[in-house]
């Protein structure tokens, strides 16, 4: 036949060589713009009680967007939990997959844990730049926590559209995008104090559907919440502090905000165990 239709063999091995580079391209993951970078393999094995000995343990290992580690515990730990208490001490999206195994009639646990950051890498280095420009050697601990709370107002605004996309969700929603939804502008705030080296929290209220920060000034916690502290305006940038630098007691007694029992109890224990 392709003697006879010497043209339909020709447009045939046209399509085909066409197929073979269409399928050969590489495909661009929706992933590709969340930090890829080499799991770090701990050799030291961890005994654990529970998960709140578990994070105490691996917290000076965190500067490693992945790491792999094997542990030992009577029990398999509650993932779900170790993602909530993680995600309340770092500004990004935790994943954490495991292995059972036994070794020598010992029950052993292989862990995966992933920092999941939109553009992970430029976001530090926008955090450190921005730290470098507003902070000054002068200011006290809380010049510097009002500092980046006002920096993050005037750089950014709130979301309100009913589609969010991933990076209003992150702190690059506030670095690049310059908008954001809560936890966007939650996490800019928590990435910003950690380059300050100043202790943060990230809170969320499930009933409120809303997140903010509990940030210690180096003597005493206080909330903070710059998403409500930056109010849409058509007329420019709002600069208030009404939501900022709030005691416990006055938050939630003289503010609308809420947490449940198990909520609280987990930002309790944030707070004992931070240091």
């Amino acid at each position: 036949m392709w003697r006879k239709h010497p043209f339909l063999w020709i447009i045939t091995s046209i399509i085909g060589i066409c197929c073979s580079l269409f399928f050969s391209l590489p495909v661009k993951n929706q992933d590709d713009n969340l930090n890829a970078t080499a799991i770090y393999q701990l050799e030291q094995e961890f005994i654990v009680k529970d998960e709140i000995d578990f994070i105490k343990q691996i917290r000076s290992y965190m500067s490693h967007p992945q790491i792999e580690f094997v542990y030992q515990s009577k029990i398999p730990l509650n993932l779900q939990e170790i993602v909530e208490y993680l995600t309340m001490l770092y500004p990004s999206d935790i994943h954490v997959s495991q292995i059972s195994y036994q070794e020598n009639g010992i029950s052993k646990y292989k862990l995966q844990l992933q920092q999941m950051m939109d553009r992970y890498q430029q976001s530090l280095e926008e955090a450190q730049n921005i730290i470098h420009q507003i902070i000054k050697e002068t200011m006290d601990e809380r010049d510097k926590i009002l500092a980046i709370h006002d920096y993050i107002v005037q750089h950014c605004r709130y979301q309100q559209k009913k589609k969010t996309n991933r990076s209003q969700f992150h702190a690059a929603g506030v670095f690049f995008d310059k908008e954001a939804v809560c936890t966007g502008y939650s996490r800019a705030f928590m990435l910003l104090c950690q380059q300050a080296h100043i202790p943060v929290i990230y809170v969320s209220s499930e009933q409120m559907n809303h997140g903010w920060n509990y940030v210690y000034d180096g003597k005493q916690w206080y909330h903070i919440d710059v998403t409500w502290d930056d109010p849409i305006s058509q007329t420019g940038d709002i600069l208030q502090h009404e939501y900022a630098l709030k005691q416990e007691e006055q938050w939630f007694h003289e503010y609308p905000y809420q947490l449940s029992n198990q909520e609280y109890h987990r930002l309790r224990t944030c707070v004992e165990t931070f240091f």
